[in-house]
């Protein structure tokens, strides 16, 4: 068998759910990503926006020279039903990818392999590894490569696992044949992920507006949330997967993947993570990307989602940890908290 058969049966025997070749081109769609840059779309994620890392985005020759073959591997997942009734306390709902172990590392291990694998077959061959945190626009080509569509959600579409699959990449200078790109694409006149967008982050040019963006905002952005979005999180405590939910490509009830396995619920008891220092914190979450939110970060979305939550129960609780809380971000969304909860309760008792 010629050495791309023989490297799309190892990665399935890897774990991964698809592996795909694309031609190393010059990146596809790169000025669309030059003008969501230029519009300030990436917030405050200033890395993306840094000469070096445009320079590298343009072409894989600029991560590795000599490239010649992009190689895109995605690894499913799926997501785990709720289980509100098992709590006594309000919940807060964390994204499906984060209930799982950091894919970054369990991709890059498994990468790693499969560049080993390859150097096997062509010992005279460079492999680089790349997950999402190289300066590749690696969606682009997963869909020149043919691993799915990218939907007006921004996100890659598998046609059998839909959104619910995180993906990777090697980089070689083997010459490797490209697979084709799948047919049109499924979305077509499909707007469900735009309309169901709690605060419409979704661009007409399938891009995200970060600054608007839940899932940015309840995880990479530092401070308060601004005011006009802290309604519109809802239970949300790390991460927003609406418009995957809403997707019809995500219908299916996919198999769970052996060697990616969940390791956290995904209702998370909101008073409990208020209660938590750095130790619990770390204790809780090690090993997954709730991490990335930081313990300020994740207290300061479980006072708001509690704000929201409608239980007025909760209320003298959340004046003793204002009064007792020295983080100023976190004290500030637990006085916001108190204050919708009273009002909201005002408005039931006085209609």
């Amino acid at each position: 068998m010629d050495i791309k058969t023989v490297l799309k049966a190892e990665a399935k025997s890897l774990g991964f759910a698809d592996c795909r070749i694309a031609k190393a081109d010059p990146a596809p769609h790169f000025d669309s990503y030059l003008q969501w840059i230029k519009q300030g779309c990436h917030a405050g994620m200033a890395y993306m926006g840094r000469p070096d890392a445009i320079l590298a985005r343009k072409t894989p020759q600029n991560l590795l020279s000599g490239c010649q073959t992009v190689i895109c591997l995605g690894l499913a997942y799926r997501p785990n039903p709720p289980k509100y009734s098992e709590y006594e306390n309000p919940v807060g709902r964390i994204a499906a990818y984060a209930t799982y172990p950091d894919y970054h590392e369990l991709i890059r291990t498994k990468l790693e392999q499969l560049a080993s694998f390859l150097k096997l077959l062509a010992p005279n061959s460079q492999v680089l590894v790349c997950v999402d945190t190289s300066p590749l626009l690696e969606k682009t080509y997963a869909q020149a490569a043919g691993l799915g569509w990218i939907g007006r959600n921004s996100l890659l579409s598998h046609p059998y696992y839909g959104s619910w699959m995180l993906i990777g990449e090697l980089l070689t200078d083997l010459e490797l044949e490209p697979d084709a790109p799948l047919g049109e694409n499924i979305c077509k006149d499909c707007q469900r992920c735009q309309m169901a967008c709690p605060t419409k982050a979704l661009l007409p040019n399938k891009g995200v507006n970060a600054q608007r963006c839940l899932s940015y905002l309840s995880i990479e952005h530092r401070g308060p949330i601004p005011m006009e979005f802290r309604e519109k999180l809802g239970t949300r405590l790390f991460g927003c997967d609406t418009c995957q939910i809403v997707c019809p490509l995500n219908s299916k009830d996919i198999e769970p993947n052996p060697v990616f396995k969940p390791v956290l619920d995904a209702d998370q008891d909101l008073i409990s993570i208020l209660k938590m220092d750095a130790q619990a914190f770390k204790a809780a979450f090690k090993g997954t990307p709730v991490l990335r939110a930081k313990l300020e970060g994740l207290k300061r979305n479980a006072a708001l989602c509690l704000g929201n939550s409608g239980e007025a129960k909760v209320l003298p609780i959340l004046k003793r940890l204002q009064r007792e809380e020295s983080n100023p971000v976190v004290s500030e969304a637990l006085q916001w908290a108190i204050h919708h909860l009273e009002q909201q309760n005002s408005e039931r008792e006085h209609p």
